[in-house]
């Protein structure tokens, strides 16, 4: 999602020229997290990139400039809302892989418990199924009956492996019941997961609703306009001329998320300062979004610097 940039105020080649800033009044609530110090240095920076790529300064530092003032405005209630909600998608987010985590792990231990169970029960039944074929082989081979001393071996021996067998019964029993709580524990813990992925994706769509056509002004360069009216007479006839002088005032930064989106709104604004219009391409600084690709890096594009020469008289 790309949030509208700013909005320009007066944006006109008229009032080209060189324009020297200074650092203005910072917000109280932007003091915490931006210094003067940290504005001077961006600046330099942008000043350094405009003239490596322009080979001429367009601005310059100076106390007594055009001020450069971070202001803060409360975000409307659309805005709060998508803070909100994204706010909520970051800690969805972070449940979600926690518990898709743990319901891989735990998926791992019901497979290998199932796989063990299963063979237990395998070596289960052919202790049982063992037992049974000898007391089946010792009725057919002695129809008429087996003496007492073959008659207590063949008992003695049935009822230790009777114990056995009924031992393993019980043991495979609770291993079974064991199975079973984790295997519903997993089941429970799938279902919580597939709630809050269905959770997370309905938000996705109410953030993207709420964002469609939303306009979120993040600073401005504002200026004076003085219009003068002259009438002249020639030839018996009479006429009016009309003649615009603009002063740009200062520059004013709304808000940014990061130091270097802060750059990118700061370097735009400077574009429109010295008299630079919006560039409706896609990856120009002077594009009135924020583009992705100058927030990772900020430079001029070809367009850029011809916009920005033209309003110079430049020549290359």
């Amino acid at each position: 999602m790309k949030k509208l940039l700013f909005l320009l105020l007066i944006s006109s080649s008229v009032f080209a020229k060189f324009q020297t800033v200074s650092i203005g009044t910072i917000d109280k609530e932007y003091q915490n997290i931006l210094s003067k110090e940290q504005i001077y240095t961006i600046l330099m920076q942008i000043q350094e990139q405009f003239k490596t790529q322009l080979g001429y300064d367009v601005f310059a530092y100076k106390k007594d400039g055009k001020p450069i003032n971070i202001v803060y405005l409360k975000p409307s209630i659309k805005k709060r809302k998508i803070i909100k909600n994204n706010q909520e998608l970051i800690h969805l987010k972070e449940k979600i892989s926690k518990l898709q985590i743990q319901r891989e792990k735990e998926q791992l231990n019901i497979n290998q418990e199932q796989k063990e169970l299963n063979k237990k029960y395998r070596q289960y039944n052919k202790k049982v199924n063992a037992l049974n074929s000898y007391i089946k082989r010792i009725n057919d081979k002695n129809k008429n009956g087996l003496n007492k001393d073959e008659y207590n071996k063949v008992k003695i021996y049935t009822s230790v492996e009777q114990k056995k067998i009924k031992r393993e019964s019980k043991r495979l029993k609770r291993e079974k019941k064991q199975f079973h709580k984790d295997f519903n524990r997993l089941k429970q813990r799938t279902a919580h997961y597939n709630y809050l992925v269905q959770k997370y994706n309905r938000l996705i769509r109410d953030t993207q609703d709420l964002s469609k056509n939303f306009i979120e002004v993040k600073g401005i360069t504002t200026g004076q306009i003085k219009t003068t009216y002259t009438s002249t007479q020639k030839n018996g006839k009479k006429s009016m001329s009309k003649h615009k002088d603009i002063t740009m005032d200062k520059i004013e930064i709304y808000d940014f998320e990061t130091l270097a989106k802060f750059k990118v709104v700061l370097a735009h604004e400077l574009g429109h300062l010295v008299g630079v219009e919006h560039i409706h391409v896609q990856g120009a600084l002077m594009n009135p979004f924020i583009q992705d690709n100058q927030v990772q890096e900020l430079f001029l594009t070809p367009l850029d610097i011809l916009e920005f020469n033209k309003v110079f008289q430049k020549r290359r």
